[in-house]
């Protein structure tokens, strides 16, 4: 597998974990920062805008402004919706040239104090409208994006246990969740009142599941674990049924990856699976083996990271990519060769 090339190289004021790049041009990147101090038990972090050409850091929130960012997700070519160590979600607005970005509103999502009330991972549908977002305690919120209020709350994993992320199906029907209890769940949100999942499944997963990223059509999804596997789920025998249960979802591919899955994401030309795989690295995939049943084509390989690699986002059709690592405060833009 060939070796990625290093475009260029940004030091971050503190730990970078999510990185992704604006939806129109992909000119633009925001990555999201955190910080905990175990001795003070204080929260850090913020937003930062970097140009995506040569990584000038454009604009920054920090500080009281801004604590602890765990994940981010652009809305629209100017808001971002990010959730944050205290709980909650923060909308922001950003100027089309980067240079000034805001805080437009927050939304108060989790209560209570401590790690179990950070808010880790979120997701969105219909340019914001809806948001999901997990807390490390395994509850779980959906969001009214416009309305700017909490629709439904529930435990969705055991609060003992860390939980790690959150996704939504193209359509906004379904929500993955899942997390340290190893179970991966699915949930019907447009019922939101009822608190069972849909389809479950906990044996497969050896370790944490820490990323999902579901196909267009909504009928398969991809798991990331800390057991360094990804895997393909096909659902369509699940949900095409009005009476879903876990018998109908199967695991159809498993693959090592090159760490513990922490992020992945697809390129922009929907050919290739981007994998931040923490102490290993980055690598690059052809996503259609996969989807075909068959285990994928390793493309590309970063090992440029000297810290757990925890951010990757696709930044230009032509093999870019931008990647962070967590303790060395890193963010790195590098690429791989496409085939035409």
């Amino acid at each position: 597998m060939p070796l990625s090339s290093t475009s260029w190289k940004r030091t971050a004021p503190f730990h970078p974990d999510v990185v992704e790049a604006d939806l129109v041009h992909q000119e633009r990147l925001a990555v999201g920062m955190y910080e905990f101090d175990e001795a003070t038990g204080a929260r850090e972090g913020g937003l930062m805008i970097l140009d995506s050409a040569d990584g000038t850091v454009l604009s920054e929130m920090t500080g009281t402004d801004c604590t602890g960012v765990l994940d981010v997700r652009w809305t629209g070519s100017t808001s971002l919706a990010a959730c944050t160590a205290e709980g909650g979600l923060e909308f922001f607005t950003v100027a089309k040239d980067g240079r000034k970005v805001e805080c437009s509103s927050k939304i108060p999502v989790f209560d209570g104090e401590g790690p179990k009330a950070v808010a880790i991972g979120l997701d969105v549908s219909e340019g914001g409208r809806r948001i999901a977002s997990m807390a490390t305690g395994g509850e779980v919120a959906l969001v009214d994006g416009c309305k700017g209020k909490v629709l439904h709350s529930w435990q969705a994993h055991d609060p003992k246990m860390e939980s790690w992320t959150c996704c939504m199906s193209p359509d906004g029907s379904l929500l993955a969740t899942g997390g340290d209890d190893c179970r991966m769940k699915l949930w019907d949100v447009r019922t939101p009142n009822t608190d069972r999942p849909v389809l479950s499944d906990r044996r497969e997963h050896e370790a944490g599941i820490t990323a999902y990223l579901f196909v267009e059509d909504g009928r398969r999804i991809l798991t990331g674990s800390y057991d360094e596997n990804v895997r393909v789920w096909d659902l369509r025998y699940g949900i095409a049924d009005s009476a879903c249960d876990a018998t109908a979802m199967q695991c159809v591919v498993r693959q090592a990856a090159i760490g513990g899955v922490w992020r992945m994401k697809r390129s922009l030309t929907g050919k290739d699976l981007l994998i931040a795989g923490c102490y290993g690295g980055c690598e690059v995939w052809r996503l259609e083996d996969l989807l075909e049943g068959r285990e994928a084509e390793r493309i590309g390989e970063y090992t440029g990271h000297d810290s757990m690699a925890y951010g990757i986002t696709s930044a230009s059709r032509d093999g870019g990519v931008v990647s962070c690592s967590f303790y060395d405060n890193a963010v790195h833009r590098w690429s791989y060769s496409i085939d035409e």
